[in-house]
């Protein structure tokens, strides 16, 4: 899909980008990582010929990228900087349909797909329609940048540190929310990070850089495994096992979680139940599966009142969603002091339940 040959880029008398040779494939996400001054932005503008290469060629699905003209070409590449860029004087639709009324689309086929759009990136159109920018929260308008950028359905998708200015719980949201939507659309991504964390969480391969080449380009798991310099390996670091967890969400590795209603006349029989077949504590729910807090059945008064052992919990605090990565949740696994935590969806619904050595075998693998 996306070719670049021995493309390079001189700035006056340095060498930002150096005979440089990189293959994307189609629907995948790469992404471009390495130190301060590496050329990895100077390779995703000239993509998009935003930068006019020294020498080389790039191709954009066999095409060359230098044939016809540069407004075109971007219309059929998406793009999503750091500071987003959204006009302050339009709504939100409008910032949205930019893209698709320079295209001439006609009214009704904008207004469904600004509607599409926003309700991929989970913005309710209604609430967020008519508002401008100034009303936006960082994450909000980023999502928002997103939407614009594929706005045109374009094939490719162009991406340069669009998370970067986000505070890092946001950062995390939109990870996740991204890879959502990257696992519906199959877009070509080429993103450019300096965190290594991210890539690793996004990336189906990764570009390493370094003095504008390329020094190792791999799935995430090989880098981190085999890395193929020192450079590379003090560039992923020593604590390779723990970034692994960053490649891995809570639904991958979640299994069946024991529960009992709470509520049901018969929770002490079951119980007992669970107790003969050896089960340490369950997870204690409502009738629908929501998520009220667990049971201790080693307490020492288990026998004569299986109850003894429930505790409450606030149910948020202590449990994951599926979309949430390993190392989150071996974060709040450390940061609550328990060695298994339930995953619930975003009503509290009981969905499993991942424990640490889950996470061991993980790291270990």
């Amino acid at each position: 899909m996306i070719q670049l040959k021995k493309v390079t880029m001189v700035f006056g008398g340095t060498t930002a980008v150096n005979a440089l040779d990189l293959s994307v494939e189609k629907g995948e996400l790469c992404v471009l990582i390495g130190p301060s001054g590496c050329g990895k932005s100077t390779t995703l503008k000239m993509i998009n010929r935003m930068i006019i290469p020294t020498e080389g060629k790039i191709f954009i699905d066999g095409h060359d990228n230098m044939a016809g003209k540069p407004e075109l070409l971007r219309r059929s590449i998406g793009y999503v900087i750091q500071s987003i860029g959204l006009f302050p004087h339009m709504t939100v639709r409008d910032n949205i349909a930019v893209v698709p009324r320079l295209m001439k689309w006609d009214r009704d086929r904008v207004k469904k797909r600004v509607t599409e759009l926003m309700e991929l990136i989970d913005l309710d159109p209604v609430v967020y329609g008519e508002k401008y920018p100034h009303e936006l929260s960082g994450g909000e308008a980023q999502r928002i940048g997103v939407a614009r950028a594929l706005a045109a359905d374009p094939p490719i998708l162009l991406m340069d540190e669009p998370f970067g200015a986000v505070d890092p719980l946001g950062r995390l949201l939109l990870q996740d929310e991204f890879l959502s939507i990257q696992r519906k659309l199959k877009k070509t991504v080429v993103f450019v990070t300096h965190d290594l964390d991210e890539a690793i969480r996004l990336a189906d391969r990764i570009a390493i850089m370094k003095d504008g080449r390329i020094v190792q380009y791999d799935i995430p798991e090989t880098i981190l495994t085999s890395p193929a310099n020192s450079f590379v390996r003090d560039f992923v670091g020593v604590d390779r096992s723990l970034k692994k967890l960053s490649r891995y969400d809570a639904a991958q590795v979640m299994r069946e979680a024991r529960s009992v209603d709470i509520e049901t006349d018969k929770v002490s029989e079951h119980l007992i139940k669970l107790s003969e077949q050896g089960a340490a504590f369950v997870w204690a729910t409502d009738a629908r599966l929501q998520l009220k807090g667990w049971i201790d059945i080693k307490h020492p008064l288990f026998a004569a009142d299986p109850l003894s052992g429930y505790s409450k919990i606030e149910v948020f605090n202590i449990a994951v969603q599926r979309e949430d990565s390993l190392k989150l949740v071996l974060s709040k696994m450390l940061g609550q002091g328990i060695k298994n935590v339930p995953v619930v969806d975003k009503k509290g619904i009981l969905q499993g339940e991942i424990s640490l050595r889950d996470i061991e075998q993980v790291s270990e693998s």
